[in-house]
């Protein structure tokens, strides 16, 4: 099982206070994706800004020493992750650590409104610890 960020458990945390069923770390073929949501038929990636270089953040020539790769191939890889997901049917978002930590809130948002509004709660104002 693949480990899960600070961020990313914050996140699982929220959407199951919502009422969200939430599989972690769900395999579809050969790839793994950080968030599962059964009710929506949604596959969620959590991007870290520095371990997927956050096209915002890096330049495509950039080289991550600790993925031996440059961002324009780290981002062609999250892109065939994206690709087989929405092949086979899946809803898909990629969701950025800067854009999570800037406003949590807009994040679940447009998640819960895949669902048709129908879990629309008043969210804290800051993310939930632990």
């Amino acid at each position: 099982m693949a480990l899960r960020s600070k961020l990313e458990k914050l996140i699982i945390k929220e959407l199951k206070a919502q009422g969200f069923a939430v599989v972690h770390s769900y395999k579809l073929e050969r790839k793994i994706y950080d968030i599962y949501i059964p009710d929506l038929n949604m596959l969620i990636e959590f991007n870290g800004d520095y371990w997927h270089c956050n096209p915002k953040r890096y330049k495509a020539n950039y080289f991550n020493i600790k993925k031996n790769m440059t961002a324009k191939q780290i981002w062609a890889l999250d892109e065939s992750k994206e690709q087989l997901a929405k092949e086979k049917g899946y809803e898909f978002l990629t969701i950025w650590e800067s854009d999570y930590r800037k406003n949590h809130k807009i994040i679940l948002r447009k998640i819960i409104q895949k669902n048709g509004n129908k879990r629309i709660r008043h969210f804290r104002k800051r993310p939930i610890n632990g």
